[in-house]
């Protein structure tokens, strides 16, 4: 199965092209600058053929149990 394929792989929103096949991930403050294959300081972004897709849409990060009744 090819990796674009997978419903987690979506192409990223925030992105800027680059030229040469780098792109600029914008996600966080870390600002990566993702060459053609390359995975991001993170390891969610990929880019392929210079578009960036994240790994992870739709995975559910957090996750906790909260009682309904709580003490004052």
């Amino acid at each position: 199965m090819n990796l674009l394929e997978l419903p987690i792989v979506r192409r990223a929103r925030l992105q800027e092209v680059l030229g040469d096949g780098r792109v600029r991930c914008n996600l966080c403050e870390r600002r990566c600058i993702i060459h053609d294959g390359g995975r991001g300081f993170c390891k969610t972004r990929i880019n392929v053929g210079g578009e960036l897709y994240t790994l992870v849409y739709g995975d559910i990060n957090a996750i906790s149990e909260n009682p309904i009744e709580k003490g004052g």
